[in-house]
């Protein structure tokens, strides 16, 4: 049975197909990842034209019908385009690798946390001085903790010792202690001043996140770190490409 559904949902890629239409993949607040057949998108005179660029906010409505593997556009407008972000080259990367790792984390069911926690970055990159970086520290923070490998900023994960500095495991994830990461082979260095960041990301809205103090070194390492824990936990997260555009723009 197909039914016309609306949902708020960010685009996430596309491609072209036929002469004029698209093909959009979409991470939408009630259905989570879905595909849409846009009919006619690419034409310039179509009402739609533009509409499906990466990062957009868009209210849609669509022939949705449960197992089939795409879906075909009924309607689609503008809820935001985050035009400021798209324009600002720095905001660009880091929220490439934010939807790149959403494509291809989030499946076809509703995530509504990740999707109002995307929603909420997206808002402060687009609107806010602070930095894009912040923000995407603040996105991973939290996805992390949303899908249960959240970080224990207080205690080593192997001995329980209060923490100070030390190591994350390259095996697991988990921050270590400067005596239980003797023996771990990892180079991602963590001190104080990340755990208090960190700490402090856990706790306020990202609207604060403005308030961050930070040496490039730090910078760089908290970089790292969430990246590497991405990898970790997820098979497909080994060479996204986002990360390696960004690292040979900023780095």
């Amino acid at each position: 049975m197909m039914n016309i559904i609306n949902t708020k949902a960010f685009v996430l890629k596309k491609k072209n197909s036929g002469d004029t239409s698209l093909i959009v993949h979409l991470f939408s607040i009630d259905y989570g990842k879905i595909i849409v057949i846009a009919k006619g998108a690419r034409n310039i005179k179509s009402k739609y034209h533009g509409y499906f660029e990466q990062f957009s906010l868009l209210n849609i409505h669509i022939n949705y019908k449960e197992g089939r593997p795409y879906h075909y556009l009924n309607f689609a407008e503008y809820i935001d385009p985050f035009w400021k972000m798209k324009n600002n080259s720095v905001a660009v990367l880091y929220a490439s690798v934010i939807i790149e790792v959403v494509y291809k984390t989030q499946n076809y069911y509703s995530e509504s946390s990740i999707f109002k926690l995307l929603n909420a970055i997206f808002i402060e990159m687009n609107d806010s001085q602070t930095s894009p970086q912040y923000l995407h520290w603040y996105f991973f923070i939290h996805f992390f903790k949303i899908n249960g490998f959240g970080y224990n900023l207080e205690f080593c994960n192997h001995c329980g010792k209060k923490l100070v500095k030390g190591k994350i495991s390259t095996i697991d994830g988990y921050l270590l202690c400067e005596n239980c990461s003797k023996n771990n082979n990892s180079d991602l260095n963590f001190n104080d001043e990340i755990l208090n960041i960190f700490r402090f990301m856990y706790k306020k809205h990202p609207k604060k996140m403005i308030n961050i103090q930070c040496d490039e070194k730090n910078k760089n390492m908290i970089d790292q770190l969430i990246w590497n824990t991405l990898k970790i936990h997820f098979d497909n997260m080994k060479n996204l490409k986002s990360i390696l555009t960004l690292k040979k723009v900023i780095y």
